[in-house]
């Protein structure tokens, strides 16, 4: 789940924006994108309107997650987006064949045992948010130190704005947002664990889309990708808008 050391684009050259399109963003497209996935340690966002794909991202990453690393997942939702029906159907392509008939015998118990390493948390305000990340690290932690066998390596919250902009539009909000990103970057860092959050954008510059939250919340992640869908040809496309290894100017 490393990214390799080096960003570059088509040329070679590093720091530049690049761009992937498909008819539908799989999971070895953004690997390839980010050269190699996710980083454990790190906080990595995904940025796009409505219908552009970000649960759709969370949930192959969690399967993938839960399946091939046999590890735990724990998936926040916040606005009720979240299908584990989608998930099983997900599960089933990983395992191999897309209907009962296909698939191999034992591959029911495989799906059954990925599903049970997926947690699924349902919290729609900042509070429970903050209690829940606290008490999250505190699990963690002691689970890193008594050397577990199974533990959390992904955590995913789709979608982190909508429990952060409703309490903006002063000090104590920005303050509560503040509190969230550090907790995300301190869980991420503390306990070998990758972080996957979403987020919205809003109108730009030129009318172009940017992330939401504003300049504060802009510095939290240390990858962000903006995914976007153009439903005239059907394409959805990724572009890496920041990566700890991007020349900043």
């Amino acid at each position: 789940m490393r990214f390799s050391n080096e960003c570059k684009n088509a040329s070679g050259n590093r720091g530049s924006w690049r761009t992937i399109s498909s008819h539908r963003l799989r999971e070895v497209h953004l690997d390839k994108l980010l050269e190699g996935g996710l980083r454990e340690g790190t906080v990595t966002e995904l940025v796009g309107g409505s219908s552009s794909g970000k649960t759709q991202v969370c949930m192959q990453v969690a399967a993938s997650v839960a399946y091939r690393c046999r590890a735990m997942v724990g998936f926040v939702d916040t606005c009720h987006s979240f299908s584990a029906t989608r998930l099983s159907h997900m599960l089933g392509g990983l395992v191999g064949g897309r209907d009962a008939v296909q698939r191999r015998v034992g591959a029911a118990d495989e799906i059954g045992d990925a599903m049970k390493s997926i947690m699924h948390y349902s919290i729609f305000d900042i509070f429970p948010m903050l209690s829940f990340l606290n008490q999250l690290h505190t699990t963690l932690s002691v689970q890193v130190q008594s050397m577990e066998e199974k533990v959390m390596r992904l955590l995913i919250v789709d979608c982190a704005s909508s429990v952060i902009s409703p309490i903006l539009g002063g000090i104590p909000g920005h303050a509560l947002m503040v509190s969230m990103g550090i907790i995300l970057k301190k869980l991420a860092l503390e306990n070998h664990l990758a972080v996957l959050i979403t987020n919205h954008t809003v109108g730009g510059e030129g009318g172009h889309p940017k992330p939401a939250l504003g300049e504060t919340w802009k510095a939290m992640p240390s990858v962000r990708l903006l995914l976007a869908r153009d439903f005239s040809s059907n394409l959805c496309h990724a572009t890496v808008m920041k990566h700890t290894s991007m020349v900043r100017h």
